[in-house]
């Protein structure tokens, strides 16, 4: 996706990927600098992913729904002023 980014009329502010090997790892707290994670529900994630996943097998033109997982984030040295 990246390698196609000098074609695009836009950049996107942020890039966002999501890992099980970064959600608020022991390690963050013993880096130098200290690294800023967060903590995710995901559970609830695997059960909305399936849900709609489901929703569109049934019914492809289900329309997409927005889903916003709770989370914590710990800021650590890495983000910190």
């Amino acid at each position: 996706m990246l390698q196609n980014a000098g074609s695009l009329t836009w950049l996107p502010d942020a890039i966002f990927c999501h890992s099980d090997l970064i959600d608020d790892i022991e390690e963050g707290r013993y880096s130098r600098p200290t690294l800023s994670t967060v903590s995710l529900d995901t559970p609830l994630i695997a059960r909305e992913a399936v849900a709609r996943i489901a929703a569109r097998i049934t019914d492809p033109d289900t329309p997409a729904v927005e889903v916003t997982a709770p989370h914590t984030v710990h800021p650590r040295e890495s983000t910190r002023a």
